[in-house]
């Protein structure tokens, strides 16, 4: 599986070393990818309901939708459970 990371931030990163000034071009040669940031949440039951809902906006889901939908249709997120601090 491939990796991405931020150009931006590795090129700003290579500033602080003149030595590897070299290696900032070969960066900016690069090809650039076409990715999107993957958003991970979760379906969380809804307080005394039998419905779920998305952890990132809130979309409602019943149990049947939520045990067969590994993304919101909504906003996208993947439901695997492993929340990173976004939303």
């Amino acid at each position: 599986m491939k990796e991405y990371i931020d150009r931006g931030a590795l090129l700003k990163e290579l500033e602080r070393f003149p030595h590897l000034q070299m290696a900032g071009g070969i960066v900016r040669s690069m090809p650039k990818e076409d990715v999107v940031e993957v958003k991970h949440e979760e379906w969380k039951l809804c307080k005394g309901s039998i419905t779920y809902s998305c952890t990132y906006c809130d979309y409602k889901a019943f149990p049947r939708e939520q045990e067969e939908w590994f993304f919101c249709p909504r906003c996208g997120a993947k439901m695997d459970g492993e929340r990173k601090g976004q939303g």
